[in-house]
């Protein structure tokens, strides 16, 4: 067998529910539409009900001399916190359970609060406004944002060319957050630039209760380096 020119990249998404084998959550609309046809790469993606799925893929990225060697796999999920921070010792099980099963071998990429939080880098220097609601915040994304997936295919083509803008507004917006947050943020990380060791416990415990912030310019910038 030989192994593909390029690496099939392999996004899972713990939160996504499914209708068959399609995926309904925003992030795979986002990058399916804006994103996966303008790279080389194959994208495949799961949802909750296909983690094992997911599990056989990194097994046989991982045997000796296996034609998938150069496949890229990550984990892209949002931290969830409640306004009145009652679910955080929930959350932040769930994340070290992620990180587990898959640490080594998928790089996470983390949103809090939500996914939107990276949408809200569009048109913006940055976005730093505190998490109330998420109404108010689907409401600071775009005056038409509508959770669905004809929203994403009608606001493609734009998200696919600000997406620079929007990658400076994040890094911008992280710099900003960590600097004024209540407790700071743990020395000898990196956590503007790089993406965070969520399993690390100090890291995982900032990053839990800090909002608003994301991390998801890393996973574009792994797809375009295939285009």
């Amino acid at each position: 067998m030989v192994r593909p020119l390029v690496p099939k990249i392999h996004i899972f998404f713990p939160e996504a529910s499914n209708r068959g084998k399609k995926i309904d959550l925003c992030e795979h609309f986002f990058i399916t539409h804006s994103f996966s046809r303008k790279i080389k790469a194959k994208i495949e993606s799961y949802a909750e009900a296909f983690e094992a799925d997911f599990k056989k893929a990194i097994k046989e990225k991982n045997k000796r001399k296996s034609p998938y060697a150069h496949d890229l796999f990550f984990v892209v999920l949002d931290t969830d916190i409640n306004a009145n921070r009652a679910n955080i010792n929930i959350v932040r099980q769930q994340i070290q359970t992620l990180v587990t099963k898959y640490a080594g071998d998928a790089d996470i990429i983390l949103s809090g609060r939500s996914f939107e939080v990276w949408l809200c880098m569009y048109g913006r220097t940055q976005y730093t406004k505190p998490y109330i609601d998420q109404n108010i915040l689907n409401s600071d994304v775009y005056s038409s944002y509508e959770k669905k997936e004809k929203w994403y295919i009608e606001n493609a083509e734009r998200l696919y060319e600000e997406y620079p803008n929007a990658k400076k507004a994040s890094i911008l917006s992280k710099t900003n957050v960590f600097n004024n947050t209540e407790l700071p943020p743990p020395t000898g990380f990196n956590l503007i630039q790089d993406l965070p060791d969520l399993s690390n416990s100090a890291v995982l415990n900032y990053l839990v209760q800090a909002t608003p912030f994301t991390y998801f310019e890393h996973l574009i910038e792994c797809l375009k380096q295939y285009k």
